[in-house]
């Protein structure tokens, strides 16, 4: 078995692991299917030769709590798409119909919890038969839960040898054992996190007084996550680091800075067996402006006191609570927190969250 293989074998066994209600979660609108496409799966005859066919670009899926819904590239000279749904579990795979002046399609009535795969491949017709032209990359979704736990390893920031100040290091090792990969927060940060060491200057005309520089923690790590005096960064610097590692691997994975997003938001990753690196206080304490310095272009930077990073690995929309492995701790159950001042906490930080996929 390949180390590809491996990790999408660990990725449908964490899907497993969900700790999940059978309860719905709400309503959600989908559009009828257009008269000119099928809404009712039908068994594929045609002979398979995805592997050898150029990519459809942009196939991407959604889950809701009644389905799912897709979007892809629009492609030339075709008669037709087909999307491929093929049951995690025991099943027969479901293929339907899509116009060939369509670009988005929904799949409804399916229920809470169900896993599968997809791809959408465009076809031409050859008489009764049908040809494959195109076929895009392989998703898995799973229709919106109620609520949803992940299986997730802890890694803790101060298992030696500690960083301090490393708690994004450890967050992200956390999403990327996960992913089936070998590496320590450590690595992370001495070979593939940005720093930039804190400096002081005179500063001209002022006898005896200094200015303090260093990194913009949007851009870098300002100073080093082995410095218990050193600081922390926001989700662009690991989105990089992260992404410096997966080249290095044999993966078509990649780290998607997803900052700006609603907390709520972030459950459909968690749905469908993402975790989720996000930025919040430590113990969800208050934000405090506290220690100032310059960047070498001149930009002020204000450090928000309690400043955390921690890892989502679970919801519950009933009980309004989320659920992270928080890497100060050294918990194997994940910590559960109520949802609206976590989520206030998340937008003190600037909202900064991140997944790999």
């Amino acid at each position: 078995m390949s180390n590809t293989q491996k990790r999408i074998l660990a990725a449908l066994l964490s899907l497993t692991l969900c700790s999940c209600s059978a309860k719905t979660g709400g309503s959600s609108e989908n559009s009828a299917a257009p008269d000119d496409v099928s809404s009712t799966p039908v068994i594929s005859t045609a002979a398979d030769n995805a592997e050898e066919l150029p990519l459809i670009k942009g196939f991407k899926g959604k889950s809701n709590a009644n389905g799912f819904s897709f979007e892809w590239k629009e492609q030339k000279n075709i008669d037709g798409y087909e999307i491929h749904m093929r049951p995690a579990g025991n099943g027969s795979e479901e293929i339907y119909y899509v116009a060939a002046d369509l670009t988005k399609y929904e799949i409804a009535n399916k229920k809470p919890g169900e896993c599968a795969l997809f791809d959408i491949r465009a076809f031409l017709r050859k008489g009764k038969e049908i040809e494959y032209t195109a076929v895009s990359k392989e998703i898995q979704l799973t229709v919106m839960r109620e609520s949803c736990v992940l299986s997730v390893q802890n890694v803790c920031q101060y298992s030696k040898p500690a960083l301090p100040t490393g708690c994004e290091c450890a967050a992200l090792t956390s999403l990327l054992k996960h992913c089936g990969f070998d590496v320590t927060k450590n690595e992370i940060a001495a070979d593939y996190l940005k720093k930039i060491p804190f400096t002081e200057k005179k500063i001209k005309g002022k006898k005896g007084e200094t200015q303090l520089y260093g990194a913009d923690p949007d851009e870098a790590f300002p100073g080093d996550p082995a410095d218990e005096n050193s600081y922390g960064c926001y989700s662009k610097p690991l989105v990089d680091a992260a992404n410096k590692y997966l080249k290095t691997q044999d993966t078509q994975l990649r780290a998607k800075d997803l900052t700006g997003k609603k907390l709520s938001s972030l459950y459909a990753y968690v749905n469908n067996g993402s975790p989720v690196v996000v930025w919040a206080t430590n113990g969800l304490k208050a934000s405090k402006k506290t220690d100032t310095w310059l960047t070498a272009e001149g930009k002020e930077i204000t450090w928000l006191y309690n400043e955390h990073c921690l890892v989502l690995v679970g919801y519950n929309m009933d009980k309004k609570v989320v659920y992270c492995s928080d890497p100060s701790q050294r918990n194997v159950t994940p910590i559960e927190y109520d949802a609206a001042l976590f989520e206030k906490r998340y937008k003190e930080q600037g909202s900064h969250a991140l997944v790999i996929e």
